[in-house]
């Protein structure tokens, strides 16, 4: 599961990565709360996707993993509560595009 601390990303395809966004979005009912029509934020997510190079780290696999462990991180150690809706938005927003054309060639 996509909250869990022992989530295996390496076992997900393209498919199962954008739903795993989606769901971590919805966790916090951003698409709602902001006015996003799912069909937008499904875009933009794959967007982003195809944003990230196809190189060993920093690809689309090390974004979603960040973004999960920034979830997992704020629900599970208590720092949802120091953040308003619109600073986690712009929390997992970050932690999912921060590489996108990353060349890889340093860190």
């Amino acid at each position: 599961s996509v909250g869990s601390v022992d989530w295996n990303i390496w076992s997900l395809n393209k498919n199962e990565l954008l739903a795993s966004v989606v769901q971590i979005f919805s966790h916090y009912d951003f698409l709602s709360r902001f006015h996003i029509p799912a069909n937008t934020f499904v875009a933009w997510a794959d967007a982003v996707y195809r944003g990230y190079l196809d190189i060993p780290f920093h690809n689309f696999y090390h974004a979603v993993d960040v973004t999960q462990t920034v979830f997992v991180m704020l629900r599970d150690c208590g720092g949802e509560q120091y953040f308003s809706h619109i600073e986690r938005f712009s929390i997992f927003v970050a932690a999912l595009c921060h590489d996108i054309r990353h060349m890889g060639l340093n860190n």
